[in-house]
């Protein structure tokens, strides 16, 4: 046994956290709520301004991007603010780099800020984009997709493509990438309700399909978590396409993620 492999793979607690952009309930805002896989949640945060991403951190907190608000709030399981970060643009996703350093997307442009809130970069990637998604990478990389339904791989320093764009079509509706460890990229389309693997020249490996569906992500057992707006649902198919099993919110997730 080489104990040293260990340290190369990522552990899970089997914990699935959603973001809820709004509410169907007559409460004020979105919320963010996380469940075991027997879907009990675990916390629910209520009253967040535009809730569009989440994520749990170590210490227990939950980083959330506002996208109503402008802003990227760390609170404790409670709701209470215990870091804020106002942002020049409205936050599409928001990420705890191992670092410390928090990474923030918004529509035109990405950027790294320091736990003391000094700003890395904030790149533009032009006006004929629109992103939909990104997300940094281990190797220092952001892939990002844009409404226009590129997927674009940069060095986010210097702005310049390290991979050659890949343009999957059709343009329009929510849209997300996410980087796989073989090379490829997950993809979701709402406009044809579709999760696509697809290899980095464009071609379309594996596909299933889910009403609205415009967030998805690879869980470790290679099944795949999905989310729509459309229907409202959360649910986790496996490569065969079947449904294991869904859940209805109360608002419209906007972003699914494991832990």
């Amino acid at each position: 046994m080489d104990l040293a492999r260990l340290s190369n793979t990522d552990n899970y607690l089997g914990l699935i956290t959603v973001c809820e952009y709004d509410s169907a309930v007559g409460a004020p805002g979105g919320q963010v709520w996380e469940a075991g896989r027997d879907l009990r949640p675990r916390f629910t945060i209520r009253g967040i301004n535009g809730a569009m991403d989440a994520q749990v951190l170590s210490n227990g907190r939950i980083l959330v991007a506002e996208n109503s608000a402008n802003r990227i709030t760390e609170r404790d399981p409670s709701g209470a603010i215990k870091w804020e970060y106002r942002v020049p643009g409205n936050p599409i996703r928001v990420q705890r780099l191992p670092n410390g350093n928090t990474f923030i997307a918004m529509y035109n442009s990405v950027m790294e800020i320091t736990p003391d809130q000094k700003i890395l970069y904030n790149v533009n990637r032009g006006p004929t984009f629109y992103i939909f998604s990104a997300g940094k990478l281990r190797n220092g990389n952001v892939v990002a997709m844009t409404a226009q339904g590129m997927i674009m791989e940069f060095d986010p320093f210097t702005n310049k493509d390290v991979k050659t764009p890949v343009n999957i079509g059709p343009a329009g509706g929510w849209c997300s990438v996410e980087a796989l460890p073989n090379g490829n990229y997950l993809v979701a389309t709402m406009n044809n309700s579709m999760v696509r693997e697809i290899d980095p020249a464009g071609k379309t490996l594996l596909t299933i399909n889910y009403g609205g569906v415009f967030r998805a992500t690879r869980l470790p057992n290679g099944n795949m978590l999905v989310a729509s707006m459309t229907t409202r649902g959360v649910a986790e198919f496996d490569r065969a396409g079947t449904k294991r099993w869904e859940k209805i919110c109360q608002g419209r997730p906007w972003s699914v993620r494991y832990r």
